[in-house]
């Protein structure tokens, strides 16, 4: 199942409960992160995704206050559907997951207020985050993927072409 969580990093300014949502798994790292976050005072909350329809998801950030959105893109693009206001306590927004195309970017503006910078995640739920891309507001929206950005800490990335060719090894 998929839930929302919240937690409390550092960028959270003057929140009672501290709470950050997103939605992941709980796979090996959401799982590790969840901890740290309990361990740190911060509050957890879930949901289970599949009972929450994009309408639910939309109202419960804006009752709940949420400053940041961390969601997959097909999430995202599930609530710009909607066609409502932006959500007026979002600040900023993290995606991970899926990759992310340059329409994705124009779907999440939508549901956000202008100035809101959108970060994009690579990772695998083994070895957590991998690579990251910043977003600003003001960067012009162009066609096609995402570019994976740049490594986290001293991490190196080797990308290797897929071999199309049947029963290669």
């Amino acid at each position: 199942h998929t839930f929302v969580k919240g937690s409390c990093p550092d960028s959270m300014e003057n929140v009672e409960p501290p709470l950050w949502p997103g939605l992941a798994r709980f796979s090996y790292v959401a799982g590790l992160s969840s901890l740290t976050d309990i361990s740190a005072g911060c509050h957890l909350i879930l949901r289970d995704l599949h009972l929450m329809s994009s309408a639910d998801l939309y109202e419960w950030y804006e009752e709940t206050k949420f400053r940041a959105l961390s969601v997959v893109p097909s999430v995202g693009r599930g609530i710009a559907a909607l066609d409502r206001e932006p959500m007026r306590f979002v600040r900023r927004v993290d995606t991970y997951g899926e990759a992310l195309q340059w329409s994705d970017v124009t779907a999440l503006r939508q549901i956000t207020r202008p100035g809101t910078p959108i970060t994009v995640n690579y990772g695998s739920s083994e070895a957590g985050g991998i690579a990251n891309f910043e977003i600003p507001a003001d960067m012009p929206v162009t066609d096609g993927p995402i570019p994976l950005g740049v490594p986290y800490g001293d991490s190196r990335i080797r990308l290797e072409p897929i071999d199309t060719e049947p029963g290669s090894p």
